[in-house]
This record gives C-alpha cells, structure tokens and sequence, in this order.
C-alpha cells in the first residue's frame, strides 16, 4: 500500500500548528478587547468621581455662603488639582409670593435680591469637559 500525500504525518502537523497560531491570534485579539473596555471604564470611574467631588463641594459653599457666591469664581479641587474654570451665576426671579398653607395660610414675599436661580458651569479636563449645574439651564 503506498502512502498519500493527506496522510503524510509532516503535513498534519504543519495544519496543527496554522491551527494553534490562529487559536491564539483570536484569543489574544479578544483578551485585548477586554483590557480596552476596562482601561475605559477605569478612565470614566475617574471623571465621575471627579464630577461627585465638585458636586458635593459646591453644594456646601452653596449651604455655607448663599448667595454671596453670585459671580464669583469659587475654587474646587478634584483629585487634589484645583480647578479652573467656575463660574456661578445669578438670575433674578423679581419678586416672589408665597402662599403656605395651614390654618392661617400665610403670604410670605421674597424680595428680588433674595429669589434667585444660581447656575453654575465648570469647564475642566478633570470632570470630562464641561459640567453644568442649575435650575435654568
């Protein structure tokens, strides 16, 4: 019986290992994809918690100073930068009334220094690009 070439024990071996290297290359192409998708993820995890640290401070100079932060700059730091960038904004609402209810159902009239809308905008790398904050916007 003589031999054929398909069943010449060299060429199989040859198949098997094409076989082993594209086994890989699909292999590392998909563990590739999976670093890609986490490095993004860690990076978006950084600009949010970047955005929850000026979020929550400036809700407390909002608490702390009220209105006196009306066109001002405030400074904020993230991740321990400081941020440039702020801006707080005021708009005035005129004067506005009241009604609470109960059983005397007072009228309270807030006067138009007092009745404000504060907006806020934060343009920096640290919290993605730019980060608005506010009633009116």
């Amino acid at each position: 019986m003589s031999k054929t070439r398909a069943s010449d024990p060299r060429r199989q071996r040859g198949v098997a290992l094409l076989e082993a290297v594209i086994g890989m290359l699909v292999l590392s192409v998909a563990v590739l994809g999976s670093l890609l998708l986490l490095a993004q993820g860690t990076r978006q995890q950084h600009v949010n918690n970047g955005r929850a640290q000026v979020i929550d401070q400036l809700r407390g100079q909002i608490a702390s100073q009220g209105l006196d932060l009306c066109d001002s700059s405030p400074t904020l730091t993230v991740h321990a930068s400081t941020v440039s960038g702020t801006t707080v904004e005021c708009t005035s609402l005129g004067n506005v009334t009241v009604t609470l209810p109960g059983d005397s159902a007072r009228v309270v009239t807030v006067p138009d220094d007092a009745a404000r809308v504060i907006d806020v905008e934060v343009d920096s790398p640290l919290v993605g690009g730019s980060l608005t904050l506010g009633a009116s916007r």
